[in-house]
């Protein structure tokens, strides 16, 4: 039913779900099945924002809150135009708006308890408490008589107190590319964006303790050292006045790291309390799509709902998100953006210090982005007030309820661990994941060439010569030497496979044996993985100098996928060898630039052709890589226009998909033509062999009827050609008779470009976009045409 603020409100499964519309019975249908399993207190609630057409089966809305409640996958098809992505963001947002309704009630049930419970304690006690006046008891000191209101005094009148320096525990660093400790004063516009690396504070051990009469507690919450005052609280203090037999539960307790006074309940209760705290967490949402353009368009369809002030942010990489005036245009964002982080070049980046003041959801509606905002958003608000979006973007994933990203970013184990992504117990929604078996592929997949080796090589070479950490940089230069001396050995095998391609392949146990022959085994291989990880938290270490030589980026990169893959070959008594192959590639490239001997180039040399030789693991199954994300996810959620046949779809990706949907299409069939065209409207044959093709009257019968159909269709006609050539050839034969001119009073022609620059691309999709904006205002300032259609024309 439509409500005051005209959403339509659905209830699916006791969840009442808002609707910006009146939702397609497909959309009713596919979010019934998404059911989270809920933790079964009330009912949320779905809106919808306008009026779809309706069709004859309902598919969509329950089905997704149908997995979400039951903690089961859900596969679903609906054709593309049927409100699928609309559907998942209603129904997982109102899932988890109930969620926290109930997390809300159950607090407050909580808190009534323990209420109840210190009044029971402070009757059963009274009589063992001490008098205030007990001169054991009165505290003489002035400092307690400043006005201090957010103090709070803990005290014992028999034991001495220590003071204990609120020092950071020192652990090893995890492998993923985290923010470094940063200087985030305040600074004015004039700053330039280059400034001078500022020393690192080197945070005290756990050991190192002062002695003193008082003893400092610091909270959870409390500030960390080396972080901006301004954003955190100070430590709270606490004194408590306690009795003999009080002492020995609150030093038990302290020895058990019991949270704090307010839990007075017993050792049955508090596991009672973990175990609601456990059902109190609410899960974020990880929507993933195929690219930031399409994140884009969700953000819009967001912003149309109700759920549009939800906490959110947009993970997407530097080349998206640098707004460095320097690093944004360069080359290599990666690599520029990590050496001002790092300060070894004595400049630091003046955006990244700034990040603190848009790094929360608070600053970040403060700075005006309140409601459902894309990727540009941030980027522009990062620009006007000096402040890098592309951690921002990180920062505000700590608070957020829903992050969006490309569904690599969760898929890839590596991109996952440099962008700090957990999805232990998380949502998961892949949207038009019709490719998503590639992209697993693809990341349990390593390409290395014996250049990248031998560059890796040559520093762990100079490190191990500097006596860098030698014990352990000597391992890993055996490991990339045992690699190079792979390819090289098998260069003499290699077999013709293709022009100008030749190469070996291993598969299963003989990738094994190969590997054997090099002395990598699995106990091999752990022992470099042990090496790699020690000198990975040595880099990673806030307290390391400047000064240490570390291995490059580039370097990192290229072990850690070594060891990511042969992770995924080796683990669980090589469950997953059989599904690789290994293949030594000797190809041939063209290389532009001829260095010369003393640093000269050419300057009109051309091209000239080298043969480049690469080591390749390939992983042929995606459920190598999704079976990890399906074990940690809460629940996965693959949507598409196109997944049939499901049964081998589902069973190619190694994760059970107990709920699964195939919607039909919200457009009736009545509405579609699908036909074929043997004959022009000469009476000539269309015969797109390549004889026929290559003559005229082929080619000008073809002009007739894609003009006819454009001077019957009267919006939109897309075209497809069979290949780059031909589309070239028909529209030199069109503009040189005449028939390009009619084509263009009939419609506005835009033409995909040969060359694979990006840059091109964008510019025609902007022309594109663009006609269809224009056109768009004249239909809506003119009267509206009685009959309406597109065509889509495939040669």
């Amino acid at each position: 039913m439509e409500n005051e603020d005209g959403q339509f409100v659905y209830t699916i499964h006791g969840v009442k779900v808002s609707f910006p519309c009146k939702a397609y019975p497909t959309q009713l249908s596919m979010m019934n099945m998404v059911r989270f399993e809920s933790t079964s207190y009330m009912s949320p609630t779905e809106r919808f924002p306008y009026n779809p057409i309706p069709i004859k089966n309902k598919v969509v809305i329950p089905e997704i809150i149908k997995g979400i409640e039951r903690h089961q996958n859900s596969l679903l098809e609906s054709p593309t135009g049927s409100g699928k992505s609309l559907a998942l963001l209603c129904s997982c947002l109102a899932w988890q708006s109930a969620e926290y309704e109930k997390k809300a009630k159950i607090e407050e049930q909580m808190k009534a308890e323990v209420g109840n419970d210190e009044c029971c304690i402070k009757t059963c006690h009274d009589e063992q408490k001490p008098l205030p006046t007990d001169p054991a008891h009165v505290i003489k000191s002035e400092y307690f008589h400043q006005n201090n209101s957010n103090l709070h005094e803990k005290i014992s009148s028999e034991t001495p107190l220590k003071t204990e320096t609120a020092a950071t525990p020192k652990k090893m660093p995890e492998q993923s590319e985290s923010l470094p400790g940063r200087d985030i004063e305040s600074r004015s516009p004039t700053d330039d964006d280059f400034q001078t690396a500022k020393k690192r504070f080197r945070t005290p051990g756990n050991n190192q303790t002062v002695s003193s009469s008082k003893k400092r507690r610091v909270q959870p919450n409390a500030r960390p050292s080396g972080e901006d005052e301004a954003d955190h609280e100070p430590p709270e203090w606490t004194m408590e006045l306690t009795t003999d037999r009080e002492r020995q539960n609150i030093s038990s307790s302290s020895a058990a790291n019991v949270p704090d006074k307010k839990d007075k309940s017993s050792p049955d209760d508090s596991g009672k309390s973990d175990t609601k705290s456990e059902r109190l967490k609410i899960p974020k949402i990880f929507f993933g799509t195929r690219t930031h353009k399409q994140i884009a368009q969700i953000s819009r369809e967001l912003k149309k709902t109700v759920y549009k002030h939800v906490k959110m942010t947009i993970l997407s990489s530097r080349e998206h998100s640098c707004v460095h005036p320097v690093v944004s245009k360069g080359k290599s964002k990666n690599e520029e953006c990590k050496k001002l982080l790092d300060g070894s070049e004595g400049t630091a980046c003046r955006y990244y210090q700034k990040v603190h003041t848009i790094r929360s959801q608070t600053s970040l509606r403060y700075h005006g982005l309140s409601v459902a905002w894309d990727i540009e958003d941030l980027v522009t608000l990062g620009s006007q007030i000096k402040a890098c979006p592309y951690y921002a973007a990180r920062e505000l994933m700590r608070e957020a309820d829903i992050i969006f990203c490309p569904y690599n970013y969760l898929i890839d184990p590596k991109i996952r661990m440099q962008m700090d992504i957990d999805l232990k117990d998380q949502i998961v929604v892949l949207d038009e994941a019709h490719n998503v078996e590639d992209s697993s592929r693809e990341a349990g997949s390593l390409t290395l060439t014996t250049v990248e080796l031998q560059n890796t090589l040559d520093e762990l070479d100079k490190l191990v010569q500097m006596r860098v950490l030698t014990e352990h940089h000597q391992p890993l230069h055996l490991m990339i030497g045992s690699f190079l001396r792979w390819i090289h050995e098998s260069s003499a095998e290699l077999k013709e496979r293709g022009f100008e391609q030749s190469s070996k392949v291993w598969s299963g146990m003989e990738i094994v044996a190969a590997m054997e022959k090099q002395a990598i085994t699995p106990g091999t291989f752990y022992i470099y993985f042990d090496h790699y990880m020690y000198i990975m938290a040595t880099i990673k270490d806030p307290t390391r100098s400047n000064d240490m030589p570390t291995l490059s980026t580039h370097s990192q990169s290229l072990l850690e996928g070594i060891f990511l893959i042969g992770k995924y070959m080796m683990e669980n008594d090589m469950q997953y060898i059989s599904d690789y192959r290994c293949a030594v590639l000797k190809t041939s490239v063209m290389v532009r630039d001829v260095v010369l001997p003393g640093g000269w180039r050419r300057s009109h040399g051309g091209a000239r052709k080298e043969w480049t030789q690469s080591l390749n693991f390939w992983c042929l199954n995606p459920a190598v890589v999704l079976s990890e994300l399906g074990s940690q996810a809460r629940c996965i959620v693959l949507t598409s226009g196109t997944l049939s046949p499901m049964a081998s779809f589902s069973s190619e990706l190694g994760i059970k998909f107990p709920i699964q949907l195939e919607a039909n299409h919200v457009i009736a069939n009545s509405q579609v033509w699908v036909g074929t065209l043997s004959s022009g409207p000469s009476g000539s044959a269309i015969n797109a062999s390549y004889r026929s093709a290559e003559t005229f009257t082929f080619q000008d019968e073809v002009g007739k009827v894609l003009l006819h159909v454009c001077e019957t269709v009267p919006h939109g006609v897309l075209c497809f050609f069979p290949s780059y050539n031909m589309l070239d050839k028909l529209s030199k034969r069109w503009q040189s008779t005449g028939l390009w001119s009619k084509l263009v009073d009939r419609k506005v022609l835009v033409s995909e470009p040969r060359s694979g620059d990006k840059s091109d691309f964008d510019d025609i999709m902007h022309q594109f976009y663009h006609a269809v904006r224009v056109s768009e205002g004249e239909e809506s300032n003119a009267q509206q045409v009685a009959e309406s259609g597109n065509s889509v024309l495939v040669l």
